[in-house]
């Protein structure tokens, strides 16, 4: 069974992506609701975040994945 939760070996590792994963989702669902651009989104998703009560570590690996230079 893989381990969830944090491990404090490296920042990656630092949190549960599989929280991040679900966030994205729910985020990139309510962006291309509200009509959201793509070059747009990773500021609505950072806000996003922030109302759901997501932590700093939360935050910033949901930044990386919609980030332009480096979005999914």
């Amino acid at each position: 069974m893989p381990q969830r939760g944090s491990r404090d070996c490296c920042w990656y590792h630092g949190g549960d992506w599989h929280q991040v994963n679900r966030l994205a989702i729910e985020a990139l669902a309510a962006g291309e609701a509200a009509g959201v651009s793509a070059e747009d989104m990773a500021g609505f998703v950072d806000d996003y975040a922030k109302e759901a009560g997501a932590d700093r570590w939360q935050r910033a690996a949901l930044h990386s994945v919609f980030f332009l230079p480096f979005a999914i």
